[in-house]
């Protein structure tokens, strides 16, 4: 006798806004599935999803307002834009959720579907903070946060809050499944099998389970109909009923007396060229109390939909205010073997021009490898390689200038670093102010990773977690635990001033707000070194997952690093030496 299952299928569709009008009509294609039109499942976009004037978005809006209002299926919005929470301050934040309900631009859910109670998922939410959470419990009744990073693959366990009680659901990703394993023979069939297995051994104690899917990106046109395969599958072997996820299904959930686990994001945001771009104009646009209509700008440019006059041609500077350059800056000698730079609290140590060795207290931070960037392909890594380094000094600050290409057959045109390193007067922080080219990759070549600058800190052992904490502009904090594993794990959070604790050493890492107020991802990765030790690398300038490198881009970071906890105000409110010692055009913080 087959065994019943309840499947709650979650669209998501959080995508740039190039593609809403794509995602629209994935929905209208979905909802034409016998499979879907008979049951119920859960819809996940951003309000102003509705405010785009296409034929396909009207019909989504009547198809969707009447099954929701008839209970049929459910709304988990990822609030009015769709941006990663994390780069919001306080205030902006509140306002991305405000307006999911209600807003000026007609758009707002209770007026356009009639719901007047939506759940809550956002594939990029914001968990560092923990005023954070309990503002999306305030704010909906019903949350889905993520899944428990502890738990094992195929299926997983998905995190759920519902009036301050939590529960635990079995669950799967499915584009993480399927994605990766695409490009290999058999595969997504293998998946299929691995998932329909974990399921039904799932529904023999508990008969719900959840699978999130993302829509209305490119790879819909083969993972949809693999989707579309599996719920078959499951027909033919459990008494298969779609329905949606809320409040009513997680009363067949166990509440979670559980401690709290680390709840691993559905999608933490990559990091993209365009994102660090989006994260410096945003920051030009902070400053003094901010209007409505410029948080709705901030929230279009972190979304990845920039108003009209906001585009960005990624140059160095772009969006920047010209600042004076540092006429004295005065180059001194190549520097292309061994060199120091010093001062009363701190010594760096340089090798064949590269950044090697931090060091202060005779307590070293970084691991004697040299700080640089590389591209990653699909089994192989190539570094940068320094070409020149020279030393300098000015009025203001001395320092040492790398140059360095990085070049490989499979790219088309090489990418390129230039990072002065300096130590200012009556500055208690080491600056780096990076400038990077993209490379443009050959045709056909899959890139996974490019990384602009990894700083190698000290290797960890395995066991001992990694604890990231993050200081606003606001003055709020987060916080973020990583644990060192067989296998490579990341990190992403957002923030303006970082403390990474590891073993006995603290590094602080900060993002100068140069314009406005500023907030940035920082990207922390542990990879297995042997059997007991792990390596740490910290990538300040992003580190791009699939990134597009079909055309060169320039991008320019400023960021700090310190031993110990120094003032953070340095960073939050930076002296005006800081900015004369960089030169011109001065790039704000996250990206420039």
């Amino acid at each position: 006798m087959k065994r019943p299952l309840s499947l709650a299928l979650v669209f998501s569709l959080q995508s740039p806004c190039d593609r809403q009008a794509r995602s629209a009509e994935v929905v209208a294609e979905l909802l034409r599935w016998p499979e879907i039109a008979s049951g119920g499942v859960t819809w996940s976009f951003a309000a102003s999803l509705l405010e785009t004037p296409t034929p396909a978005v009207t019909q989504l809006t009547e198809a969707l307002g009447g099954r929701t209002r008839s209970g049929r299926d459910s709304l988990a919005l990822c609030g009015y834009s769709g941006a990663p929470h994390g780069a919001l301050l306080e205030e902006e934040l509140k306002r991305e959720l405000n307006w999911t309900l209600r807003n000026n631009w007609g758009s707002g859910i209770r007026s356009r579907l009639g719901v007047d109670a939506p759940g809550f998922f956002h594939a990029s939410a914001d968990l560092a903070r923990l005023s954070t959470l309990k503002r999306y419990g305030d704010k909906f009744p019903f949350v889905i946060a993520g899944f428990d990073a502890s738990a094992a693959s195929p299926l997983s366990e998905l995190i759920l809050y519902d009036n301050s009680r939590r529960y635990r659901l079995a669950a799967a990703d499915w584009n993480r499944l399927i994605g990766p394993h695409a490009d290999r023979p058999g595969s997504p069939a293998r998946t299929i099998r691995r998932l329909t297995r974990a399921f039904l051994r799932s529904a023999r104690s508990a008969p719900a389970a959840a699978l999130l899917v993302q829509v209305g990106t490119p790879v819909d046109q083969w993972s949809l109909p693999l989707l579309r395969q599996l719920l078959r599958v499951l027909a033919n072997r459990a008494r298969l009923e779609l329905v949606p996820l809320d409040a009513r299904l997680a009363g067949l959930c166990a509440i979670d007396h559980r401690a709290a686990p680390v709840i691993e994001l559905v999608n933490n945001a990559p990091v993209s060229p365009a994102l660090m771009r989006a994260v410096r104009l945003a920051s030009d646009r902070r400053g003094g109390r901010q209007t409505a209509d410029q948080t709705r700008t901030i929230l279009q440019l972190l979304s990845g939909c920039p108003a009209k006059g906001d585009q960005d041609s990624g140059g160095v500077g772009s969006g920047a205010s010209p600042a004076p350059a540092d006429e004295g800056r005065e180059y001194i000698a190549s520097m292309i073997g061994s060199a120091t730079l010093s001062d009363k609290n701190i010594a760096v140590w340089f090798e064949e021009g590269a950044l090697r060795r931090v060091e202060s207290d005779e307590q070293s931070l970084l691991a004697n490898r040299p700080a640089l960037g590389w591209v990653e392909f699909a089994h192989r890594r190539q570094p940068m390689i320094v070409e020149s380094a020279f030393s300098f000094e000015s009025r203001q600050a001395h320092g040492l200038t790398t140059y360095a290409l990085l070049t490989d057959q499979d790219l088309e045109l090489p990418g390129n670093l230039q990072m002065d390193v300096l130590l200012v007067e009556n500055f208690n922080w080491l600056v780096l102010d990076i400038r990077f080219a993209t490379p443009v990759a050959s045709q056909g070549v899959v890139v996974r990773r490019l990384s602009p600058l990894e700083i190698p800190l000290c290797d960890c052992s395995m066991g001992q977690w990694v604890e990231i904490e993050s200081l606003y502009p606001d003055g709020s904090h987060g916080s973020a635990y990583v644990e060192p594993g067989r296998k490579v794990t990341t990190a992403t959070i957002w923030g303006s001033v970082f403390r990474i604790r590891w073993q006995d050493r603290v590094l602080s890492v900060g993002y100068p707000s140069l314009a406005g107020q500023s907030v940035a991802p920082l990207t922390v990765e542990l990879a297995p070194s042997g059997k007991r030790r792990c390596r740490i690398g910290l990538h300040v300038a992003g580190c791009y997952v699939d990134p597009d490198l079909a055309r060169s881009g320039e991008e320019r970071v400023t960021v700090c690093i310190a031993a110990g906890e120094p003032n953070a105000a340095a960073i939050l409110k930076p002296p005006d030496r800081l900015r004369d010692a960089l030169l011109k055009p001065v790039a704000h913080s996250a990206s420039g």
